[in-house]
């Protein structure tokens, strides 16, 4: 199959699997005749893995890890997939306890905004305004 078909059946764009393509996670064969490249059922199951392991957090460096470590003679165990899978859930945990808090900045300001756009306010007005209510003190340059 064609890089457009390999990405209809998955369900992605034909840039994402050109871009797999690009950094070795996928490796097509070339058709002799026109030069394309050819997929087979086994580049859409890898692509699936690929696609799964992303969303688990997995960043493609560790994805190419994970799938090459056969060829290169080692396989990685399922522990170390799984402390990787853990260290991931933490490091998702700490980016979404960091939203809380810059959306809870975020709703006191506006809470705290006593002026809608366009009232006359100068730029740097505006600027002490947003220092005032960023939840960090003001950086005072002199």
């Amino acid at each position: 199959m064609t890089v457009t078909q390999l990405a209809r059946m998955i369900g992605i764009e034909p840039h994402v699997v050109r871009y797999y393509v690009r950094v070795g996670l996928l490796r097509p064969v070339r058709d002799p005749k026109n030069g394309y490249k050819l997929f087979h059922k086994y580049d859409a199951d890898r692509l699936v893995l690929i696609r799964q392991a992303q969303e688990l957090g997995f960043s493609l460096a560790e994805i190419t890890e994970l799938l090459d470590s056969p060829r290169h003679g080692s396989s990685l165990c399922c522990q170390h997939i799984h402390d990787a899978l853990k260290c991931n859930l933490e490091k998702c945990r700490h980016k979404i306890q960091e939203l809380q808090k810059k959306q809870s900045i975020m709703e006191a300001a506006l809470s705290n905004w006593d002026c809608v756009s366009g009232c006359g306010i100068s730029a740097s007005s505006t600027c002490i305004y947003i220092q005032q209510n960023s939840g960090k003190k003001p950086f005072n340059r002199f």
